[in-house]
């Protein structure tokens, strides 16, 4: 490596400035030899080997050709001394050492000392994970009131290991479900749920939500069998017992209305520069989620109403379309699909989009955009074939469902597009471990779904028996509680919770006109894994980040987010991996909206 000798005048020419030119990051390189001992040393054969043996011995007291690789484990888990910084170093970048967390696994630790840290040591994780799955397991032989004081206790033991570097690197599953459990048990203790239909909605909307929302989070975590078998105990502990009670409530609220929508359908009218999205499946507490992410294309709104019984998708779709008003049911129809009122014609694809159409509202296919200044019909999202699909899966998909609803709105906001109201048709219960079984003899049952039932005419109403929303001379027969008719369905919908029944409703709305300002991003460079951007004009406040998908915040791949300086940063990207991949980077404002983005390349 050359010098030119203005920068060599008044410098001390001394060893350590030599090592430091052959060995510049003597941190770095003990997790690089760390990684691969051999193919290092093989590597660094003569001077460069001879000066990091030499740097080693100097500032971490090692000497890595007599003590090896697992002795270097072995400070690097106790993180005395200088060996602080290479910890430091490795929690940041650990994903281009993978072969570190292997000789770390072999440390053994100190027992006993109440007091000692052993949050860098794998193996004391790794108990931690045993210990409390056994724990969960144990779960399923409590009644509810005991395995809620279980799963507290358990949380004062294990949840720190949720702030470990394990946990980040995805290798303590069962401490993160855990956090979320815990909350399951503190929720669910009371048993108040309220009389009418509104007081349950109203306190459902307020707080209880977030139930649901912590148990789905907490089967997310779980992707083993093994893990799943003991998130599902403690599940079934905790969080069946109150949501059987809060649909038993609810089913007697029903029964006391006389139904959900006695006055019918109601008309809606959209303002010109609305595009009404239908998201299938799209249940309160995800639509929570949805709109913490919609909140970078404007200021978003969330209400609610009812969705028609039953909550499935044939019956409910056409019930929260602009068209509604424009449909209607026949008596002898048996797979509650709705027809145009007009003609009776079957509301099949080809007729419900000429409705749409001829009511103004143009409906949208694929990665079409439209017209912004007019009406539309776009469908995205794919909740709840997933779920009928893959069943307890869904909970680990969320978040990939959610980032494509997004990246299709951003795609119209792109367009111009400056109004949405986000619809959907049901909810669902998802139920580990299974529903319990209803009984519905088939010969008293014109067409049987997971949920609910048609009647024949000769049938005998259930306690829990309703007319269609579209034709109310259909009757419906509707499983108690959280039930199934069909045996070990995890999940499923068209039944009577609020689960099912309470159906959100998001509107979004942009600031209208071109801004302003317009963000540009003029350079984009790489070195290596490490990007320099400039972006004008100079704004404060503004941020920047590497992502996969653009409107995605859980896609960055930047080792962190980073402020412009005077229009200028540089990020860095820790996972050696990415090299190579097709990334975006973004332009964020302090309330983290887009702003600008560029397609590039990782490291080119």
């Amino acid at each position: 490596m050359g010098k030119a000798v203005d920068e060599l005048r008044g410098r001390l020419i001394d060893a350590a400035w030599l090592d430091s030119l052959l060995a510049p990051n003597p941190t770095r390189d003990i997790l690089v030899w760390m990684n691969d001992a051999k193919a290092t040393e093989c590597a660094w054969q003569g001077g460069r080997w001879e000066v990091f043996v030499s740097r080693c011995r100097k500032d971490f007291g090692f000497d890595p050709a007599k003590d090896g690789e697992l002795t270097a484990a072995e400070k690097l888990a106790a993180r005395a001394g200088s060996w602080g910084a290479v910890w430091e170093l490795y929690k940041d970048a650990y994903s281009s050492f993978p072969a570190v967390v292997e000789l770390l696994s072999r440390v053994q630790y100190r027992m006993g000392d109440l007091f000692a840290d052993t949050s860098a040591y794998p193996k004391a994780n790794d108990e931690g994970e045993s210990d409390l799955r056994y724990r969960l397991n144990a779960l399923s032989a409590m009644t509810a009131v005991q395995a809620r004081a279980a799963i507290l206790d358990a949380e004062k033991q294990h949840g720190e290991r949720r702030s470990w570097l394990w946990a980040q690197m995805g290798k303590a599953p069962l401490a993160r479900a855990l956090g979320h459990l815990a909350f399951v048990a503190q929720h669910t203790e009371a048993a108040a749920f309220g009389n009418s239909l509104e007081a349950q909605a109203e306190r459902y909307r307020e707080e209880a939500w977030r139930v649901d929302a912590e148990a789905l989070q907490a089967l997310a975590q779980a992707h083993t069998k093994a893990d799943q078998d003991a998130v599902t105990a403690a599940q079934r502990a905790v969080y069946l017992p109150w949501l059987e009670a809060s649909s038993f409530a609810f089913q007697k609220a029903v029964a006391a209305s006389g139904g959900l929508n006695p006055g019918g359908v109601s008309k809606v009218s959209d303002p010109a520069g609305t595009c009404v999205v239908f998201v299938d499946g799209l249940r309160f507490d995800v639509a929570k989620m949805l709109a913490s992410r919609l909140g970078v294309l404007g200021q978003v709104a969330l209400n609610s109403g009812w969705t028609s019984l039953p909550s499935v998708t044939a019956s409910g779709k056409a019930w929260v379309s602009p068209v509604a008003n424009l449909i209607a049911g026949k008596a002898d129809d048996a797979d509650f699909e709705p027809n145009v009122a007009e003609t009776m014609k079957p509301l099949n694809t080809y007729n419900f989009r000429k409705l749409l159409a001829d009511a103004g509202y143009a409906p949208l296919s694929g990665s079409e955009t439209g017209d912004p200044t007019a009406k539309a019909w776009v469908e995205c999202g794919d909740l709840d074939h997933f779920g009928h699909e893959h069943g307890l899966r869904l909970a680990r998909d969320i978040d990939g469902q959610l980032a494509e609803i997004v990246e299709r709105l951003q795609a119209l906001a792109d367009a111009g597009w400056r109004r949405f109201r986000i619809v959907t048709d049901h909810g669902w219960l998802l139920v580990p471990g299974g529903m319990p079984k209803a009984e519905l003899a088939k010969s008293q049952a014109e067409t049987r779904w997971g949920r609910c039932a048609v009647l024949k005419d000769s049938a005998t109403a259930t306690p829990l028996t309703f007319g269609w929303d579209w034709c109310p001379q259909v009757q419906i027969a509707f499983a108690p509680g959280i039930a199934s008719f069909v045996a070990g369905a995890e999940y499923a919908h068209g039944g009577l919770s609020l689960q099912e029944c309470l159906v959100p409703e998001l509107t979004i709305e942009l600031e209208g006109g071109v801004p302003e300002t317009n963000v540009s991003i003029s350079k984009l460079a790489w070195r290596g894994l490490r990007c320099n951007v400039e972006v004008l004009p100079q704004l404060p406040g503004l941020k920047v980040d590497i992502r996969t998908k653009a409107a995605a915040e859980e896609s960055s791949i930047a080792a962190a987010v980073k402020d412009l300086v005077e229009g200028k940063a540089s990020l860095a990207v820790a996972d050696d991996s990415n090299e190579g991949a097709a990334a975006v980077l973004v332009v964020l404002d302090s309330q983290g909206k887009l702003l600008a983005k560029m397609n590039t390349t990782v490291g080119e």
